[in-house]
């Protein structure tokens, strides 16, 4: 194997320094060992990974399009228990206030009755004065004089009452609810010929400029336009342009035409309420309102905002005014169209529309809304098929 006794020497050398070198190094102890603690940690981190990847997978698996669970009862509810909840939720529908006001009621929470005020206010008709013209073209005289003065007293107190009330509707702490109030007719409402649902702060801005248009339009059947002096109305023998029975032709100046002396009472008082309207806060305050909305128009093909024209007619509800123009701008008003809103505020014919009705609703007396709990009168004024006061 070996071929000299040299080699052999030198081998068993080798063999003996190795031994002696393994010898050493197992008895050698290490001079770093892992304690307690850090193994500790080392596990506590790989917890926390171990974690934050099931957080991560829990996550992707959220953002994934899973089918709707199908609504089975409840184990702990029996037969009669609710279904499980779908795996889409839906909003439930907002409830309007103009949904929880009807003619003398406020459905709350809580109930609330709406009534007459017991002490109405008063109006002195007699603060309403005309000048007139006594000989020639345009005289008002005879009966002529008596229709006219009749209808003017009467529109005067139309526009005065309304004013009282939206006076003391502006300061009423209830002043949302009743402006969707009325007592038997829901078309003798603010609400109705100005729109509904507006917050606290718009409705308050356009509370302050109807009381507004409604002083000025008052004065002017007792000072004339913007007190130059008393109006001054002329009975013409023919009729003018455009048919109508009466216009507003100058700043200060009414005249009556043929026509008008042939109408109704109610119409003649409606018309003379619509004339005196015409520049009563400024030249172009309230007028008769242009809208893309707006249908007819004596002296344009179309977009003049007037009321229904055949209204009213007699002594039952055909005597309230119920759509029409004025009726679209207020409801456009309603779904947010802020022109017509503008429209609805300057339109002389809202006013007109509301002021008509709301003496046929309350026939001069204002509205109240009673505390929680209390009980209405037994018994409540109908005025249904009552004719308009004869003042």
């Amino acid at each position: 194997m070996f071929e000299s006794e040299s080699d052999l020497t030198e081998f068993m050398a080798q063999q003996a320094t190795a031994d002696e070198v393994s010898g050493d190094a197992a008895s050698v102890r290490p001079l770093a060992r892992t304690s307690t603690k850090t193994r500790a940690s080392a596990a506590s981190r790989e917890a926390i990974a171990r974690a934050l990847e099931r957080k991560a997978a829990a996550r992707d698996a959220a953002r994934k399009v899973t089918p709707a669970r199908t609504g089975t009862a409840r184990r702990t509810g029996g037969a009669g228990a609710k279904p499980a909840r779908q795996g889409t939720r839906s909003k439930p529908p907002s409830v309007r206030l103009s949904d929880l006001v009807e003619p003398g009621l406020y459905h709350g929470p809580p109930w609330r009755a709406i009534v007459y005020k017991p002490t109405p206010r008063e109006v002195d008709v007699s603060r309403a004065v005309f000048r007139r013209q006594r000989h020639g073209v345009g005289k008002c005289t005879g009966n002529k004089l008596k229709a006219a003065s009749a209808a003017f007293a009467n529109a005067y107190f139309l526009v005065e009452s309304a004013r009282q009330e939206v006076s003391d509707l502006r300061r009423n702490p209830d002043a949302r609810i009743l402006w969707h109030a009325s007592l038997t007719y829901p078309e003798a409402s603010l609400a109705h010929w100005f729109g509904a649902d507006y917050d606290g702060r718009q409705m308050g801005r356009m509370l302050v400029k109807i009381e507004r248009i409604l002083h000025e339009w008052a004065l002017a059947f007792c000072s004339g336009f913007r007190d130059l002096a008393p109006v001054w109305i002329r009975c013409k023998s023919k009729n003018g342009v455009g048919g109508g029975p009466a216009r507003h032709i100058s700043a200060n100046m009414i005249e009556l035409f043929p026509r008008y002396f042939e109408m109704s009472r109610e119409k003649r008082i409606v018309t003379m309420l619509h004339e005196m309207g015409h520049r009563s806060t400024s030249l172009t305050k309230p007028r008769d309102e242009r809208h893309d909305l707006c249908n007819r128009g004596w002296n344009r093909k179309q977009n003049m905002c007037y009321r229904e024209p055949d209204q009213p007619e007699d002594r039952s509800r055909d005597r309230l005014f119920h759509s029409g123009n004025p009726r679209t701008l207020a409801e456009a008003a309603e779904g947010g169209n802020v022109s017509a809103r503008k429209a609805a505020l300057n339109n002389i014919d809202n006013y007109v529309s509301y002021m008509w009705n709301r003496d046929i609703d309350r026939h001069g007396h204002m509205m109240q809304l009673l505390e929680p709990g209390a009980k209405p009168p037994r018994r409540r004024m109908d005025r249904s098929n009552s004719e308009p006061p004869s003042r």
